[in-house]
């Protein structure tokens, strides 16, 4: 986790819980953290599986930091953050690529 906040919460103060991708990255770096171990396949589904877990997250939180956090009105809460599902797809798409297409 500190790499990713030293990477990035620089820029926009953005942490976990903030309703941005950091709440998509974080999840993946502890799930690789925690299960360096697991065999590469096993491994890859459970990084896709923290990505949809914390992709659904972010439909209650309330951005507090970046774009979102200027625009969020009504009609945008308890949706999905962008950001969130954008890393969420990189995740997913290096994943499949890596570690086959049956992900």
């Amino acid at each position: 986790s500190s790499g990713i906040n030293a990477e990035y919460g620089g820029y926009g103060g953005a942490v976990e819980g903030d309703c941005t991708m950091l709440d998509v990255l974080y999840p993946v770096l502890r799930t690789l953290q925690v299960h360096k171990e697991e065999e590469t396949s096993a491994l890859a589904t459970m990084c896709i599986q923290a990505v949809e877990t914390g992709v659904l997250k972010t439909k209650s939180l309330r951005p507090r930091v970046g774009r979102a956090a200027y625009i969020c009105t009504v009609e945008t809460e308890g949706l999905r953050d962008p950001g969130a599902v954008l890393a969420a797809s990189w995740v997913r798409s290096i994943c499949r690529q890596v570690y086959g297409s049956t992900l």
